[in-house]
């Protein structure tokens, strides 16, 4: 019997004996992050093409501009485009429930679903029967048993740049449209990095049209339309290409939702967010660049087209994506970015920016190479109290003993430190915020590590997290001391006590696959003092001897003692001490 929840943050499980064993990623049989296509989108956890890249909320709203909220709401009302996207995302579901049928023939499906605290509620249940006989494979397709391939038995061809560039040439042919590829696509060519979702710009002919005839020469799906906005977007093995007229837009200062209107390819350009996605290329791969986005690209800079005011009114969400662009690519902002995102803070909340957008670019950011540079720049445009209130407060808030920053400095040093894996960094990020509310005269923050972890769950709602990652991430926050004030002087039951608290946390390696982080590394990655450069405490002052807010080494009891002298006995005797048998 399998279990799957849908979009609610449980993750799918086993049942075993009656008990539902929830997933994780990397285990438990989590539907989510199951690969479907290996060279599809990268998805938040890591992996390319997995089932959460093309149907979850976050990635749904990056490409259509609505939350699957909307988009379930709309086409329960009729919507023929938000009925389509709905619909395949139900196809890639559909993939990812013959793929586990081939791979462990399971006697019962269970499709839920869940609320706010992630408690299934049950929606349906498919007895399955005997596996159907497979179909002959297809041409062009190819067999492949097994899970890790993604699709399982039907394996679709992935096509090559020059292959979808001749077929996208044949088709602006084929109906005498002018169409060029514009944005990341050209920008990571240039940089040598894969992108495999290319945005073709339609200057002369229709978008809509020239997107349903490239998906018949291509042998896929009928293209999802959004008429309104004039795109069409076409799912291919390894590519999403969307299509788009030439447009020019106008956005009210309390809403996201643009009016759009027909315009020149210029005037299109303009309207983008920086210069280095204004970059074009012609069917024939030729670059084409009108308004310098290739010196700024040489010069790695990121710079908006017209005045930064004007392009982070029009999406304030930009403002955002320059920071993460230069915490990914390394670039610098030109110098009049800062200044507009203080001026504009204050459109970057909802109804303006949806929590799932605000939310999929932190993800980003704290994935990079660079995520201490993203919150340096969060704090320097003033997002960071916008975005991350409770971690802003820490800001200023000092230290003495161990630490040579203020926890906002330790912060960013312990997020640049720990593993580069989502989890690792939102705890870095979080482990410190309950100090600020605990901060005493004397320097001592007692229970911070259990308010910090309140403020975090608290800051992860509100992000829209799942609640499989608020858990997580909670539970780092709140043990993230217990490991620093580790001796051998512990008890064999403290260790005990600290692993059935930590779990799989405490340690890497005990869940191959899993992004969680190894418990110890958030206090092993911060910056602190050498013992001999740190502050003394004066005779009776709260944290002599011992700091406050440390939890007491745990010292081992008469029977602990009895233990560890049986056991020294035991390693004596087995080296041939004293003792040891056939001796006198």
């Amino acid at each position: 019997m399998v279990y799957i929840t849908w979009s609610t943050g449980v993750g799918g499980g086993l049942i075993i004996d009656g008990k539902l064993h929830r997933g994780a990623h990397g285990s438990g049989g989590e539907v989510g992050h199951m690969i479907i296509d290996p060279n599809g989108p990268l998805d938040t956890c890591g992996q390319r093409g997995c089932l959460e890249a093309f149907i979850g909320g976050a990635n749904i709203a990056r490409e259509t501009g609505h939350t699957a909220a909307e988009l379930f709401a709309e086409a329960a009302k009729g919507s023929k485009p938000a009925r389509m996207v709905v619909e395949r995302a139900a196809r890639y579901m559909g993939i990812a429930l013959i793929s586990l049928t081939n791979v462990i023939d399971p006697e019962m499906f269970v499709i839920g679903g869940g609320d706010d605290r992630g408690d299934p509620a049950l929606v349906a249940v498919h007895q399955a029967g005997p596996p159907a006989p497979r179909a002959p494979c297809p041409t062009g397709r190819s067999r492949r048993a097994g899970w890790s391939r993604g699709m399982g038995a039907d394996q679709p061809v992935v096509l090559s740049d020059e292959e979808l560039l001749r077929l996208l040439k044949r088709a602006a042919a084929d109906l005498e449209a002018r169409a060029w590829v514009v944005g990341g696509y050209v920008r990571d060519k240039l940089l040598g990095r894969p992108h495999l979702n290319p945005d073709v710009v339609v200057e002369r002919g229709d978008a809509l049209k020239l997107a349903e005839h490239f998906a018949g020469l291509a042998g896929a799906e009928a293209p999802v339309t959004f008429e309104r906005f004039g795109t069409a977007q076409v799912t291919l093995a390894g590519h999403l290409v969307e299509f788009v007229n030439a447009r020019a837009e106008s956005y009210a200062s309390d809403s996201r939702k643009p009016d759009v209107r027909p315009a020149t390819l210029d005037e299109d350009l303009r309207r983008r967010d920086f210069t280095i996605n204004t970059l074009l290329m012609d069917l024939d791969s030729k670059i084409h660049d009108p308004l310098g986005g290739r010196a700024d690209l040489d010069a790695r800079v990121l710079r908006t087209p017209a005045d930064p005011l004007r392009t982070f009114a029009d999406d304030p969400l930009r403002m955002l994506r320059a920071v993460r662009f230069a915490s990914e690519l390394g670039f610098e902002l030109a110098p009049d970015l800062i200044p507009a995102m203080r001026q504009m803070k204050g459109r970057l909340a909802p109804p303006v920016i949806s929590a799932e957008r605000i939310a999929d670019e932190l993800r980003r950011m704290l994935t990079s190479p660079r995520p201490r540079l993203a919150l340096e720049l969060l704090d320097a445009g003033e997002l960071l109290e916008v975005v991350l209130p409770e971690v802003a407060a820490c800001k200023g808030v000092q230290q003495s003993g161990y630490h040579t920053h203020d926890v906002l400095g330790h912060t960013l040093l312990t997020v640049e430190g720990v593993p580069p894996d989502l989890f690792s960094r939102l705890a870095a990020l979080f482990h410190d915020v309950g100090k600020p509310s605990t901060a005493t005269p004397d320097g001592a923050f007692t229970g911070h590590e259990i308010v910090g972890a309140e403020l975090a769950r608290s800051a992860l709602e509100r992000l829209r997290f799942s609640q499989k990652d608020i858990e997580t991430v909670g539970k780092l926050v709140r043990l993230h001391l217990r490991p620093v004030y580790y001796s051998s002087e512990w008890s064999d039951g403290a260790v005990r006590r600290l692993a059935k608290d930590a779990g799989p946390l405490l340690l890497p390696g005990l869940k191959p696959g899993s992004h969680h982080l190894p418990l110890p590394s958030i206090a092993a990655a911060g910056p602190y003092r050498r013992r001999s450069e740190r502050t003394a405490v004066p005779p009776g002052a709260r944290g002599h001897r011992r700091r406050r807010d440390a939890r007491p080494r745990h010292r081992p009891g008469a029977r602990g003692r009895a233990h560890q002298e049986a056991d020294r006995g035991t390693r004596h005797r087995r080296r041939g001490g004293a003792g040891a048998r056939g001796r006198p």
